[in-house]
């Protein structure tokens, strides 16, 4: 099956009109639970202004990157790239 999801989240920029759903993942079962939950999201707005990336946490450099300190895996980040916001979800509040 071909993912609707990108492994590189080269379209979440300074310069990206789309909001972008971006989950670092690393090599848990809960990450490929969630990888797969997110490959079905995506499925269902595929044609909106949202695009759905993931990464593996070792090919990201969080402090040159977000402010959060990310303590667990999966994390998720929504990112507005033209206006240079991001929420970041922290799974384990919730």
């Amino acid at each position: 099956m071909d993912r609707i999801i990108a492994s590189s989240p080269d379209n979440c920029g300074a310069q990206a009109k789309n909001l972008c759903l971006l989950m670092i993942i690393d090599d848990s079962d809960k990450s490929k639970e969630c990888l797969d939950l997110m490959e079905s999201i995506a499925k269902m707005y595929k044609d909106d202004p949202i695009k759905f990336y993931y990464i593996h946490r070792r090919a990201i450099e969080f402090g040159n990157i977000f402010d959060e300190e990310i303590t667990s895996f999966p994390a998720t980040f929504i990112i507005k790239g033209k206006k240079d916001k991001y929420y970041y979800y922290e799974s384990n509040k919730y």
